[in-house]
């Protein structure tokens, strides 16, 4: 029915309407699934029996994650019984996310090339400069959570939900997802233990950043457009809740419209695996982190397919490039030992791992701070709205333009 080489029954169309990938996509994925794990190969058994054929079990699985439905609803169509679907759906997205050859492409870290890239996208797309997309937290409901844990993870929806908090840019790329917090928090207690946070705290989005000027003014952090929920951090970019003047209006409608890009996000994401929107029939949140996690390597591969067949955007936009930047960047914490010190050399060697661990935690921390005063900085963030608002204002209206005048069509009992 797909992989027919001559004429199978459905076409590349169908067949990527159907398993959400297209039917290059998924050779390759197979290749690669039977050169890491044998499972993923023809065989037989001590009586003669073949096993389930490699196609066989890639279509089960793309079926359970395109249509969240139970383990055994495609047992008829596959010729497979329940454990072997189950396993046939852990083991793909397993190796999505663990493997080097996926992640290392389909869910890498932004490095400084990606993040021109896609600064200058949107630089492109909504005519202003610094910006790296948009960043918010849906809810994924868990079917299968424990009776223990339901009221931890049980939200206003009264279901168990499990928060994913991501970010994407203008081609729906997902360049951040962070997954497993429960689905009572709101977005700010997310935000608090996300990998991101600790990303702007320990120096490494600071390798990332480059000047750039809007109105001309230059800044040097690149910022997320967010929610009104979010703090008012130097690398936010956050809407007006009820603006009064014609220049606070017009910036308002312009933030809440580009920053629905994340929204859209989700919402193809939710619409090309509903896995992520049925409750999911799994017991450990480390088997639920790994779907989601391979639900979007699978997104991302298409939308480099999609960009690559599109002429309206850069061939190279999403190019692979080696970046082998250290995942906890703490400057000068490698020289936190000082070999010249007499004392330091002579003391006994447990005084001496103490003193080291000391004197590291003590310079992480002073990082830290540093790095967490320029974040949390409420007048870069309001420099930065400003300069925005200006932009937008001026490009519209004139250099001469009066940014005081009121926005009579503006009613605050109408919102």
């Amino acid at each position: 029915d797909y992989f027919c080489p001559l004429h199978p029954v459905f076409d590349n169309k169908q067949f990527e309407r159907i398993l959400r990938i297209t039917p290059t996509l998924a050779e390759m994925i197979l290749n690669r699934l039977a050169a890491t794990d044998d499972w993923w190969t023809l065989s037989w058994d001590c009586t003669g029996k073949m096993s389930n054929a490699p196609q066989v079990k890639l279509v089960a699985a793309l079926k359970m994650a395109a249509y969240g439905e139970s383990f055994v609803a495609w047992q008829d169509y596959c010729q497979m019984g329940e454990s072997t679907a189950r396993e046939c759906f852990s083991k793909l997205m397993k190796t999505l996310v663990d493997d080097d050859y996926f992640s290392d492409v389909y869910l890498r870290r932004m490095s400084k090339t990606d993040a021109r890239n896609v600064e200058q996208l949107h630089a492109q797309m909504y005519g202003i400069r610094g910006c790296l997309g948009g960043l918010d937290v849906m809810l994924v409901p868990w079917g299968n959570c424990p009776s223990a844990l339901r009221g931890q993870y049980q939200g206003r929806n009264k279901i168990p939900t499990i928060a994913l908090e991501a970010a994407c840019d203008y081609n729906l790329w997902f360049w951040h997802y962070f997954f497993g917090a429960p689905g009572s928090l709101n977005d700010i207690n997310v935000w608090e233990q996300s990998p991101l946070l600790n990303d702007m705290t320990n120096g490494r989005i600071q390798d990332l950043d480059f000047d750039f000027e809007i109105n001309g003014v230059t800044f040097h952090q690149l910022y997320w457009l967010v929610d009104g929920i979010y703090p008012r951090l130097s690398r936010f970019l956050k809407s007006i809740a009820n603006p009064t003047l014609r220049i606070d209006r017009e910036y308002a409608q312009w933030q809440e419209g580009k920053r629905k890009t994340i929204e859209r996000g989700f919402g193809v994401l939710e619409k090309k695996f509903h896995c992520l929107v049925n409750p999911i029939q799994l017991y450990f949140i480390e088997d639920i982190t790994k779907v989601v996690g391979g639900c979007i390597a699978l997104h991302n591969m298409m939308v480099q397919v999609r960009v690559e067949s599109d002429s309206r955007d850069s061939e190279d936009m999403y190019q692979l490039v080696a970046h082998n930047v250290p995942s906890y960047n703490v400057r000068a914490a490698e020289n936190a030992i000082n070999q010249e010190d007499a004392d330091f050399v002579a003391a006994p060697m447990n005084y001496r791992q103490q003193k080291q661990d000391a004197e590291i935690l003590g310079r992480q921390l002073r990082i830290v701070q540093y790095y967490w005063g320029e974040l949390s900085d409420a007048y870069a963030h309001q420099s930065l709205q400003n300069a925005v608002k200006s932009e937008l204002y001026y490009r519209e209206h004139g250099a001469d333009a009066d940014v005081n005048e009121l926005d009579l069509s503006y009613d605050p009992l109408a919102d």
